[in-house]
């Protein structure tokens, strides 16, 4: 399920949502993930591949090695690229400690979300959330206009029903 940008804030809603957890490493790596799909990842990765496929093809008709081992190479990389994301996901875990940091969440049907962590607090507002994706831990949102996404965890609500809740505001 998703949301698309631009949605403004539900005024219907009283009470915020309020979350409070400890990230863990499954948490960005749901975050990674939901970014590979909405952005088509897997699919970009394959056209450039394919193209270095076709190029060693080429390189193999021609009998030039040069070309043959560029395009083997060229698809080897790309393709090392979906296949390292468990690593990348580690290496960012290693190195942000606001991603390890213990995080807080108040989700306002007027405001927006508002998350805090060692980092600062920062307010991200309706028209600023862009794509809003859901994952069985997870609610994954991205920041309009940016390269940024962050994870809302489910389990960091104080009531199960907040989950509902959640879901009704984030993903409608």
């Amino acid at each position: 399920m998703s949301r698309q940008a631009g949605d403004q804030g539900r005024p219907g809603q009283a009470r915020a949502i309020r979350l409070a957890w400890q990230p863990r490493p499954a948490d960005w790596a749901e975050v990674f993930q939901a970014r590979n799909r909405s952005t088509r990842l897997r699919q970009k990765v394959a056209l450039v591949a394919g193209a270095f496929v076709a190029v060693a093809l080429v390189g193999l008709g021609l009998g030039n090695l040069s070309l043959i081992a560029g395009g083997v190479a060229g698809a080897l990389g790309a393709v090392g690229m979906i296949m390292l994301q468990p690593r990348f996901v580690r290496l960012f875990w290693n190195r942000t400690p606001s991603a390890r940091a213990a995080t807080t969440a108040v989700i306002d049907s007027a405001a927006g979300i508002t998350v805090e962590n060692v980092s600062g607090r920062s307010l991200v507002t309706w028209p600023e959330v862009g794509l809003v994706m859901e994952t069985d831990p997870v609610f994954v949102v991205h920041v309009a206009g940016s390269k940024a996404y962050f994870p809302l965890a489910k389990r960091g609500v104080s009531e199960p029903a907040d989950v509902d809740r959640l879901r009704a505001l984030l993903l409608r």
